[in-house]
């Protein structure tokens, strides 16, 4: 079994908060010869692997528009087997998505989006420089139920400047009120190298008490509207969890197509390491993902380092992880400190624990 992920990266304006490769066009031929390149390295990559989800992520995959991301699906279509179930997944910034387009994603044979929609404020939006305003959001959700569209997940942010629990608390339940099969709930990091970084002093950040209510109450309200904490930072109704996600968590197998994209196949991880213009000029004549980032020379996990990916992977997730050793007498302080939990043969994190689950996890790995 495999998964697919299709990285874009090209973004309307950067979002101020964002570390991950994105960037504005730096011309109007590079999304034409990007769309190019992804096409000749997802053909010239085929193996005889199931493929279980896809998943199209970015920068904002939708800025490239229905008719580019369509030949793009094309060529994964073409080129892998997906199965009779296959979880095909679209990034949508709302204010990159045109009237009739949603119908037509759904038609290129996406079934599942994901929307992010961060916050309900629009000057909180402005603040951490979206290019969406509240109206854009309702917008395409809306259309999206109207055109069929059956599986949305839909992002909101906590810990922002100048935000507190209750704003917080109110978009969680507007959201769950529109009813979405899935919802991330995800903390600000900030990060070096991006713009909010750099000005952060220029910035008013919830305390970290505060932080730690947004997340606690926040998680709790989800639970109590009838969606599965079954991650630190995502939420589901019974059924829907992320599949192409939990591909991740639990080591499965995927490759990465793209600038900057990373893979993890025979439990070898590997990343294209090129940047936009770069990629572009080695994917021109067909070379595949192992090609482009040396698959041969490419990390091959040992056993230790596989077994500490597993138990730093696997306590994200909420049904936790078998422990033994020296690990799991550790994990009784964190138990007898309610930061974790023991049932059925399984150590995992609780609310408060996943809060800090760096911590938890970097000193269990210790």
């Amino acid at each position: 079994m495999l998964s697919l992920y299709i990285h874009i990266p090209f973004c309307v304006k950067k979002c101020l908060y964002c570390a991950f490769y994105s960037a504005v066009p730096s011309d109007e031929r590079q999304p034409d010869a990007y769309t190019d390149a992804l096409i000749n390295e997802i053909t010239a990559s085929k193996t005889d692997d199931i493929v279980t989800s896809v998943y199209f992520g970015g920068g904002t995959p939708t800025f490239l528009g229905s008719a580019r991301i369509g030949r793009i699906m094309n060529a994964v279509k073409g080129s892998f087997q997906l199965s009779d179930d296959c979880e095909v997944t679209l990034e949508a910034n709302p204010a990159t998505v045109t009237d009739g387009e949603t119908v037509r994603y759904r038609d290129i044979g996406f079934n599942r989006l994901s929307i992010g929609m961060q916050a309900l404020d629009d000057k909180t939006l402005r603040m951490i420089g979206r290019a969406h305003n509240y109206y854009d959001f309702i917008s395409l959700y809306t259309q999206a139920r109207k055109d069929g569209f059956k599986n949305i997940s839909v992002d909101i942010m906590y810990g922002l400047p100048q935000q507190c629990t209750s704003e917080v608390l109110n978009a969680i339940i507007h959201v769950a009120e529109l009813a979405p099969e899935h919802i991330s709930l995800y903390g600000l990091m900030l990060e070096e190298g991006t713009p909010m970084y750099e000005k952060k002093n220029e910035y008013v950040f919830p305390t970290e008490d505060e932080e730690l209510s947004m997340y606690i109450e926040g998680s709790r309200l989800l639970e109590s509207n009838g969606y599965v904490h079954y991650e630190i930072s995502n939420y589901a109704k019974p059924g829907f969890e992320a599949r192409h996600n939990s591909r991740y968590w639990t080591r499965g197998d995927y490759l990465g197509f793209g600038t900057k994209a990373h893979s993890f196949y025979n439990n070898k991880r590997f990343s294209c390491d090129f940047d936009t213009d770069m990629f572009i000029e080695k994917a021109k004549e067909g070379t595949s993902v192992f090609e482009l980032t040396d698959f041969a020379l490419q990390n091959v996990l040992g056993e230790e380092e596989a077994e500490q990916e597993r138990i730093m992977l696997g306590l994200r997730m909420r049904k936790g992880v078998y422990l033994e050793g020296e690990c799991a007498e550790k994990a009784q302080n964190y138990i007898r400190s309610k930061l974790m939990e023991y049932e059925n043969g399984l150590f995992r994190l609780s609310d408060s624990g996943m809060y800090v689950s760096n911590t938890i996890i970097g000193d269990l790995l210790t």
